[in-house]
């Protein structure tokens, strides 16, 4: 039997900053042609949420091509393959928020991980392309969340929770009458968590796939089968990311050596760690740390590690 060819994806990550939940990204550097040259569909570690300013164009969401135009609103769940394309026109202006759902929710419901969990689920279900007067109450939050960001006058994070928190519970129950099997990829998300949740606890760790899979109550095999499906890359592959990511947060927050950093975040050798972090960063960790620290007056930074944008 011939294989199908396996359509190709991006995993364009992000790095939380410090403390917060929510990110933005905004003004003029975000007026452009979207599409272009670049066909592949793409996922984010995070939900995105994004108005379009102006312009026109399609949204493709898991294979579905959705027309937009100004001010529409975007709610895509993280892991959620996506891509947005400008119209003839050519020149968009989108803004976007990108937020840390699970971290949110496992702070509000501190006492309840159930309800953490559930909550965090609900806003994941589906995601969504609607008008600014079909999600009136929606946009508006999104554009206050967005001004905070935008001027981050005094006390504006508690601010932002805030209303971050607002949106999240209208987003969740939005969501409430969509299916439990929804158009992207929850459903089969729930079949890794827990494999996630282990890779997060011991990634420090030497291990093997077969390790992992027995977490999930899953042979290797397929095991290894339901996780491209979910992550659209290898456990492996996953497994350097989050190591890169961790090495990211001790890069920026203490003065270890190198060496010293891919051992503790799990490499077993420092060529490996810095391939891997190249791969990923697009850097090497020298050369991210030297522009982290021209930077790092801001810590309230925007982004720190990402692949594309």
């Amino acid at each position: 039997m011939v294989k199908k060819p396996q359509i190709p994806v991006q995993f364009r990550y992000y790095d939380m900053p410090p403390n917060r939940f929510v990110f933005a990204l905004l003004g003029e550097s975000w007026r452009r042609n979207y599409g272009g040259d670049i066909s592949e569909l793409h996922f984010h570690n995070f939900l995105e949420i994004g108005i379009c300013r102006e312009g026109g164009g399609t949204l493709v969401i898991e294979g579905q091509n959705l027309p937009y135009h100004d001010n529409m609103l975007s709610v895509l769940p993280q892991n959620t393959l996506h891509t947005t394309n400008s119209g003839e026109q050519g020149i968009c202006f989108w803004e976007y928020l990108f937020v840390d759902v699970e971290g949110f929710f496992r702070t509000y419901y501190r006492d309840d991980v159930r309800k953490a969990e559930h909550m965090a689920a609900n806003v994941a279900k589906a995601a969504w392309l609607l008008t600014g007067e079909e999600a009136l109450p929606l946009y508006r939050l999104v554009e206050a969340i967005m001004e905070e960001e935008r001027d981050r006058k005094h006390n504006s994070s508690e601010v932002t929770n805030g209303i971050l928190c607002a949106l999240l519970l209208l987003i969740a129950r939005k969501n409430v009458g969509v299916s439990d099997v929804p158009a992207g990829n929850y459903s089969k998300m729930r079949r890794i968590m827990d494999a996630l949740r282990y890779l997060e606890l011991h990634y420090q760790n030497e291990m093997a796939i077969e390790t992992i899979a027995s977490v999930c109550h899953m042979s290797e095999t397929h095991f290894r089968r339901q996780f491209r499906a979910c992550m659209h890359m290898t456990p492996l592959a996953y497994l350097n990311f989050l190591r890169v990511e961790k090495a990211c947060e001790l890069l920026r927050r203490t003065d270890y050596s190198v060496e010293l950093i891919a051992e503790k975040t799990g490499f077993q050798s420092q060529s490996s760690f810095i391939r891997n972090f190249k791969e990923y960063v697009g850097k090497t960790p020298y050369q991210w740390k030297k522009q982290i620290k021209k930077e790092n007056k801001m810590t309230d930074f925007k982004i720190s590690a990402y692949k594309g944008w």
